[in-house]
């Protein structure tokens, strides 16, 4: 399912944003794990919405 694979490259970006220089770990990388979140979330709640096979 997409919305799996989706939360494991939410993880391996939280840990490279955790890496990144102090200036950009709170600039660039806070929006980018914002809009993995709004990806995450919104793939989250497609999977409900969808009629079962």
């Amino acid at each position: 399912m997409i919305a799996v694979r989706m939360e494991a490259l939410l993880a391996w970006v939280a840990e490279r944003v955790a890496k990144f220089p102090r200036d950009h770990r709170f600039t660039v990388g806070d929006r980018l794990l914002h809009a993995c979140l709004d990806v995450t979330e919104h793939l989250v709640e497609a999977s409900y919405r969808l009629p079962s096979p």
